[in-house]
């Protein structure tokens, strides 16, 4: 053989030696955390259609060393591509002049994939794998007190959007939903973290439920600008949703209005002189409230609040009522795992100004440990005894023992007339990963609940979008941005999802 016929023959084969190191890789498409309708923020569709796709959108490409595939593209190869399901079908054949495939794929698990170029082929599995995961609760998981956009004076709040789907933006105002609370963090965090799954996530918190109402019933709007027809229960909505899925994990904070924490408040504060011998009468009085849920005219407590009689679980009810909503949920949906979150409770044991509300007055140390020992401490161990006798995770605000710090008199690091809302989403700060959260959040001098001063700044008004007041806004004492990520950090250190690559060492720092 002829010299130069030879030396191009060695080439060629070593040409083929170096295609031959080539394997298949995918991305899946986002599906949670994307602004398909180009509005600025993020899409909460909460809608039949999205929980079930048409089909599931995957990237599969050629991957080898970078050398390798400048070579590849140099050659500008046409690859030739075929994908079969489990049983072998041939779902799609296909050619491009790059090497990668967009496949839309019909439903989740493993698909064989070759790919063919200049006599070589490239064979491997690509999965689909979409989490699909609810979040359901009362304000605390809604996002109370951390709007999309601000309030202005000639603009209301902006709350969570439903994309395409128009109603479900009018929804989500009147239940005060954003998608910067911990809910939709922590679902857009996973969709971040693994690029080869996806997320689909629903979100139906309502500010001010309660098991009974919100949750299992239905519930009032808190804002009615809309009108004063209610809101559907939260589990019937997810069920409409759901269908045949199954739900991956469902998310829940729930049990906090059950207990009508707002009236402890609000009972310690007016009932502020401690000279006055029926303040000690009003404190046990509110002390056995908790525990029996009557407020009502039988403890006196209903005349000295102005506001209407009540009855809720209160601490004595409140393991029946998450056993008729384990029964609620079991009935509706199929669930793989029920999450409850514990409340990161914006009292320490110091003193908490409310003086914007309650001119002069405010809870002080004696009254904040009351609410602690009374409240606090009863409310988490029944929560997590009657969490585990149900076979649900509960989530331990422990995981942040320092949380108390954060409490309302620390300061917070933006003013909040620079409330940039979705804006921290968009430039790529929230979510947050657990590096950035211990760096920027976690220390002391940030505070992670909103002030009532902050809460008419950022949020306005009240249920009717009144001129802004500390009294008729929604906000105070609820987490706020960075409250949300300590949430979100909180739920994403415990929880783990089937088959979900392990980031537990994201924690250990």
């Amino acid at each position: 053989m002829p010299k130069r016929l030879f030396l191009v023959f060695v080439l060629l084969n070593c040409a083929n030696i170096t295609f031959a190191q080539f394997s298949i890789d995918w991305e899946a498409e986002k599906r949670f955390g994307v602004d398909l309708n180009r509005n600025g923020k993020i899409d909460i569709p909460n809608s039949y259609e999205y929980v079930h796709p048409e089909a599931f959108y995957l990237d599969i490409f050629l991957t080898g060393s970078g050398s390798d595939l400048n070579e590849l593209l140099q050659h500008q190869q046409r690859f030739r591509w075929t994908v079969r399901d489990a049983a072998g079908n041939v779902l799609i054949e296909e050619e491009t002049l790059t090497p990668r495939l967009k496949a839309a794929l019909p439903e989740q698990g493993d698909y064989s994939v070759t790919a063919s170029f200049d006599g070589q082929t490239a064979a491997g599995t690509v999965t689909v794998r979409d989490y699909f995961i609810a979040c359901l609760g009362d304000s605390f998981a809604s996002g109370e007190g951390t709007p999309e956009m601000r309030y202005t004076r000639k603009n209301p709040s902006v709350w969570a959007d439903g994309g395409s789907n128009g109603q479900q933006s009018v929804e989500h105002i009147r239940a005060h939903r954003s998608a910067l609370a911990w809910g939709p963090q922590a679902a857009m965090f996973l969709e971040n973290y693994d690029p080869r799954s996806s997320v689909t996530f629903v979100f139906f918190a309502v500010s001010g439920a309660t098991v009974e109402e919100g949750v299992i019933g239905e519930r009032k709007p808190i804002d009615e600008a809309f009108g004063k027809e209610k809101i559907k229960a939260q589990i019937d909505d997810l069920a409409a949703v759901a269908g045949n899925r199954p739900i991956d994990q469902l998310w829940l904070s729930i049990g906090g209005n059950d207990l009508h924490f707002a009236n402890v408040a609000t009972v310690l504060v007016v009932s502020s002189s401690k000279n006055d011998k029926k303040y000690y009468d009003y404190l046990n009085r509110s002390i056995e409230a908790i525990e029996t849920g009557r407020w009502d005219a039988s403890n006196g407590l209903i005349s000295l609040l102005g506001y209407p009689e009540d009855v809720r679980p209160g601490t004595e009810g409140l393991p029946q009522a998450f056993a008729e909503l384990d029964a609620a949920i079991k009935e509706s949906v199929s669930v793989g795992q029920i999450c409850l979150l514990d409340y990161l409770f914006p009292i320490s044991a110091g003193t908490v100004s409310v003086d914007k509300i309650f001119p002069g007055l405010m809870i002080d140390p004696i009254e904040s440990q009351t609410i602690i020992d009374s409240l606090a401490v009863p409310f988490r161990t029944i929560m997590k005894e009657t969490a585990e006798e149900l076979g649900w995770q509960y989530i331990e605000s422990a995981v942040f023992p320092e949380f108390a710090e954060h409490a309302s008199e620390r300061r917070i690091p933006n003013k909040p007339e620079a409330y940039k809302g979705n804006g921290w989403i968009s430039e790529g700060f929230f979510p947050t990963s657990y590096e950035d959260f211990c760096k920027y959040i976690l220390p002391r001098d940030v505070r992670w609940f909103r002030t009532e001063d902050e809460s008419v700044i950022v949020q306005g008004g009240g249920v009717n979008r009144k001129k802004a007041s500390a009294f008729s806004t929604n906000g105070t004492l609820h987490p706020n941005e960075y409250g949300h990520q300590a949430y979100m950090h909180m739920l994403l250190s415990a929880i783990r999802l089937p088959g979900f690559p392990d980031y537990s060492g994201e924690y250990d720092r």
